[in-house]
C-alpha cells in the first residue's frame, strides 16, 4: 500500500511588500495550502516587520541585509540572502522550489548549479529591458536555468 503525503513546497517572492509578484506568490501558496499542500512563503525583509498582511499559510519572512540604490548589486544582495537561508540542509526539505521573480529565480539557479536542489519553476510576471549588461544577465539566468517556466 503506497501513502500519499502533501507535497512540500517553497515559493520565493522578492520581498515581504504588498507587490504585485508578492501578492500572487502569497495569493499561489494559500490556494496550495487550501487544496492541502503544504507550501510556504520566503521572502527577504528589509524593513524588519514580516509581510504585509497575514496568510492562509506558513510565511517566513528573513532579515535582509542592507543594499544600495544599484539595482544589479541588489539582486545579487538578495539573491545571496537566500543562499544563506536555506544554507542548511534541514532548511531545503521541499519537494518543488518556485521562484516568483528574478531575485529568487538567480537564487535558486545558483543552488541549482551547486548540486543543492534538482530543480525549480519559475512565474515570469514580466521581462524588463536593462541598459545595465549585468543586469539584462541576471534577468536572463532567472529565465533560463528554470526547469519549467509559466508565464
Amino acid at each position: 500500500m503506497t501513502t500519499s503525503r502533501p507535497l512540500r513546497i517553497a515559493i520565493l517572492a522578492h520581498s515581504t511588500n504588498p507587490r504585485g509578484g508578492v501578492v500572487h506568490a502569497m495569493q499561489l501558496a494559500e490556494a496550495l495550502c487550501d487544496l492541502g499542500q503544504e507550501a510556504v512563503l520566503y521572502a527577504p525583509d528589509a524593513a524588519g516587520t514580516g509581510f504585509f498582511r497575514a496568510a492562509r499559510c506558513p510565511l517566513a519572512a528573513f532579515p535582509a541585509s542592507p543594499a544600495g540604490s544599484d539595482v544589479a548589486a541588489m539582486v545579487e544582495i538578495r539573491a545571496a540572502d537566500y543562499l544563506r537561508h536555506f544554507a542548511a540542509p534541514e532548511a531545503r526539505g521541499f519537494d518543488v522550489w518556485h521562484a516568483q521573480d528574478g531575485i529568487s529565480a538567480n537564487a535558486l539557479a545558483t543552488m541549482k548549479e551547486r548540486g543543492l536542489i534538482r530543480a525549480f519553476a519559475r512565474t515570469v510576471h514580466h521581462v524588463d529591458s536593462f541598459a545595465d549588461p549585468h543586469l539584462q544577465s541576471l534577468q536572463l539566468r532567472a529565465i533560463t536555468a528554470a526547469t519549467g517556466i509559466s508565464w
